[in-house]
């Protein structure tokens, strides 16, 4: 008898708390199928299998978190549905019930709810984790082989595991929220209204211009400050930022329900037209009774608006940098000492293709055009130049990071012929550069306080002695395009070009050779390995106590591509589960609190009803309430996350790539689309539940 009453409880609750069912389907679904990530690795390539099975772990840790935070939101939720049903429990004990066998109909009833939400979430999951297999490999740029039918019973059982933690968290809550009512209580709630207790307008403003105050404090610092990207010192100030801000988001919302009814007021003629004025205090009333959680959903869903727009931010432009910086297949870097002793028979300027030919090597073998390039950074006049003598010398400022304590200064100026450049612009389909007798070309792809900096230098007039020759530009721009990329240095944080004869008898600090393959992309990353393992060798065996030779580098496009996708693709992944998990949670929480607090106001509207208010004009106050109650966390989520997302592009146009504003509007609309889809369902379901009692 106890289940059958359990089951017909579950299905009204499915037709009158439709949300709070969807929102459970939609975490056992997304649960599920970013926990199959791992199994996907099967159907992908070998290169790829492997940081799939990485992202996979760290899925099963942050499903952890989020299950966490699900259980609390659906725990907090809860408290409002059994305030909801406080009459009818009260009744069962009338009738005979004990409290133990009340408490057995609540047991029945999570059962039933659990089974049901998990097995139509894990059917949907199932269907979405095999449409996930086809959004990895396009992530990866691999493709799906042998592709087949999957369900992932260690997926599942992880999933039913995590949900049951939250159903049996949610149940000692209920039962305990029970035992601690007594019976005159539960059968008294439904004449009990919600307090209208407004706090005092000085107390209202105070706490008002505190929560404004300490945002727009917070906000100045991170503007200020930067984010901590440097971490150390960083941290304690961005730490100070975040609680402001934190503390400020929760005094406004504390502060709201006064202000609102305050301001509200003081429009006189509108407050006092049709039933504004109940429809106010409905707003006011609600907004004071969960100030508090109002403040952990708007910063919640800043956590969630931040973490997937930003993060899949970032990924793109990684992937940009990597195809900007990188316009070979293959890049090999040999430097040397400009001051120091050649080993016994081996060229003062490395040579790469003959420390290959010790080995048996040709590059000839994997390309048919390879870009040789000598770059020099002593020069026979001046010694070292270096960022901060160009600062010195045009009276500019050393550039910096605007959100940390570093400098350029220390970085070398590298100089390099003008053949070696033509012929690399030639090798990328650009024009040629043509400096006369006394002409320089200054080039950067650095970051774009660097590219500020050249700039201003160049407009100052800045000159360079080479050769005993006064340089002066010939530009009045850096040259930032593509042939910026492999002058010496795959980030180059400045290079001049200069004519080849002023550079005759000079030292060059090192030599490059780089090189599009003509052979498959694996057989030349192949052949590039064993390049790099003889470079190593003959730089081992030549170099022995004269310390020549101060390093090497081995890059390939798709050694860079790759790493950049493994990083991509678990920042994306991570960005997109957290915030579409939470953007859920807060919504359904909202949707949940706005339903409760209508169901307890219909006796409210029974009474605007026999005083001849129209359903019309009901269904407008409810609507202005709900758009109310969902939009004020939205504002002000919205207002931190547009302060937040602004550091972030600074920080992503330093590493010289454009602004990320156009990548941030898709997953805005899907976001927000998903946020106002609950508004709608809330809006109608309130309707109903408000005029069929009427």
């Amino acid at each position: 008898m106890l289940f059958k009453i359990a089951l017909g409880n579950v299905r009204k609750s499915v037709r009158d708390y439709a949300v709070y069912f969807v929102t459970l389907v939609l975490g056992v679904c997304v649960f599920y199928a970013f926990n199959t990530i791992a199994n996907q690795a099967g159907f992908l390539s070998k290169d790829t299998r492997e940081m799939v099975k990485s992202i996979g772990i760290l899925i099963r840790y942050v499903t952890v978190f989020l299950a966490c935070v699900l259980g609390f939101l659906m725990v907090y939720a809860n408290n409002y549905l059994v305030r909801r049903r406080k009459r009818e429990l009260g009744l069962y004990q009338l009738l005979g019930c004990t409290r133990g066998q009340v408490s057995l109909i609540l047991f029945f009833e999570t059962i039933a709810a659990s089974a049901l939400s998990f097995l139509v979430g894990l059917g949907l999951g199932v269907l979405l984790s095999q449409l996930l297999v086809f959004v990895t490999a396009a992530l990866f740029n691999d493709c799906v082989t042998n592709f087949s039918f999957m369900f992932s019973t260690d997926a599942a059982l992880f999933t039913l595991f995590c949900f049951l933690l939250i159903f049996a968290v949610t149940l000692l809550f209920n039962l305990r929220a029970l035992r601690k009512v007594k019976l005159i209580d539960l059968m008294g709630a439904h004449r009990q209204n919600e307090s209208s207790r407004v706090r005092s307008l000085p107390a209202s403003i105070v706490l008002g211009v505190i929560g404004i105050g300490l945002i727009g404090w917070s906000y100045v610092r991170l503007i200020h400050d930067g984010l901590p990207v440097g971490g150390g010192d960083e941290m304690p100030a961005f730490g100070v930022t975040t609680l402001m801000v934190t503390v400020g988001t929760v005094a406004l919302c504390f502060a709201l329900s006064g202000l609102l009814l305050y301001v509200g007021k003081a429009f006189r003629g509108s407050y006092l037209r049709g039933i504004n004025t109940f429809t106010l205090r409905q707003i006011s009333s609600r907004v004071n009774t969960v100030s508090a959680s109002m403040a952990v959903v708007s910063m919640v869903l800043f956590l969630a608006i931040t973490s997937m727009t930003g993060g899949l931010a970032i990924c793109q432009s990684a992937m940009e940098a990597i195809r900007q910086n990188m316009p070979v297949d293959l890049y090999f870097n040999v430097r040397s000492d400009p001051q120091g002793t050649p080993p016994a028979g081996a060229p003062a300027t490395p040579d790469i293709d003959a420390m290959l030919a010790s080995r048996g090597m040709n590059v000839s073998d994997v390309s048919d055009t390879v870009l040789r390039m000598s770059y020099y950074e002593s020069l026979p006049e001046t010694g070292a130049v270096t960022v901060a003598d160009v600062a010195n010398s045009t009276g500019l400022p050393v550039p910096g990071v605007d959100y940390s304590s570093f400098t350029f200064g220390d970085y070398p100026i590298w100089f390099v012929k003008e053949s070696e450049f033509n012929a690399q612009r030639r090798y990328l389909g650009l024009p040629e550069v043509s400096l006369g007798q006394s002409g320089y070309i200054l080039t950067s792809n650095g970051s774009n306080t660097l590219k500020d900096f050249y700039r201003s230098a160049l407009a100052s007039g800045l000159t360079f002695t080479v050769g005993g020759e006064v340089l002066t530009p010939v530009e009045s721009e850096p040259l930032v395009d593509r042939s910026a990329a492999m002058c010496g240095a795959v980030f180059n944080t400045g290079i001049v070009v200069v004519p080849d004869n002023l550079l005759e008898g000079a030292r060059a600090a090192g030599s490059s050779l780089s090189c599009r393959y003509n052979v498959d992309a694996k057989v030349g990353d192949d052949w590039g390995a064993k390049a790099d393992e003889a470079l190593t060798d003959v730089i081992d065996e030549t170099d022995s106590g004269t310390n020549f030779y101060t390093g090497h580098e081995f890059v390939t496009f798709t050694g860079q591509l790759e790493a950049a996708m493994g990083l991509s693709g678990i920042i994306a992944y991570l960005a997109v589960y957290i915030g579409f998990v939470l953007v859920i949670a807060v919504a359904a929480i909202l949707a949940i609190q706005q339903l409760s607090g209508c169901a307890d106001s219909a006796q409210n509207y029974r009474v605007l009803s026999e005083l001849g208010c129209s359903r019309s004009t009901m269904s407008k106050s409810l609507f202005v309430q709900s758009l109310a109650f969902f939009l004020i966390p939205l504002v002000i989520a919205g207002c931190h996350s547009l302060v937040a997302l602004g550091q972030v592009g600074l920080v992503v146009e330093e590493t010289g790539i454009r602004s990320f504003d156009v990548a941030l509007v898709p997953f805005v609309v899907a976001l927000i689309g998903v946020y106002c889809a609950y508004f709608v369902v809330t809006y109608v379901t309130s309707r109903s539940v408000v005029l069929s009692n009427k």
